[in-house]
């Protein structure tokens, strides 16, 4: 198996959008129709922390170290999407925000300590 983590701005890409959608409706027993790609950007893409490059070197999608601003953290296994990890990152401080995972691995017990 081959696990990875990737940081990435924040956008709602479907991956992203319909793994959210599958946790609010298992986990928190929401409502189908109830999440929609714009409560999601509204929830968690939009922030008053905009990462901002530091250098031109920086590739699209890549986070530098000492860059702030609101991140998510891709958790794939084999490629496959399995969570995402909403973190602020300022000077001084590292904030995970958010956690969400697919619950079909609710077994990891991940968002526990994130």
């Amino acid at each position: 198996h081959k696990f990875n983590l990737k940081w990435v701005k924040p956008k709602c890409t479907e991956e992203s959008f319909n793994l959210y959608k599958l946790y609010q409706q298992t986990i928190h027993h929401d409502k189908p129709g109830k999440n929609t790609p714009e409560s999601f950007t509204n929830f968690l893409i939009q922030s008053p922390l905009t990462p901002e490059k530091k250098s031109n070197e920086i590739k699209e999608g890549e986070r530098s170290e000492g860059e702030e601003g609101t991140w998510h953290i891709e958790y794939r296994l084999n490629e496959e999407l399995i969570a995402v990890e909403v973190v602020d990152v300022t000077r001084l401080v590292l904030s995970s925000v958010y956690f969400f995972y697919d619950p079909k691995y609710s077994f990891l017990n991940m968002g526990v300590v994130s």
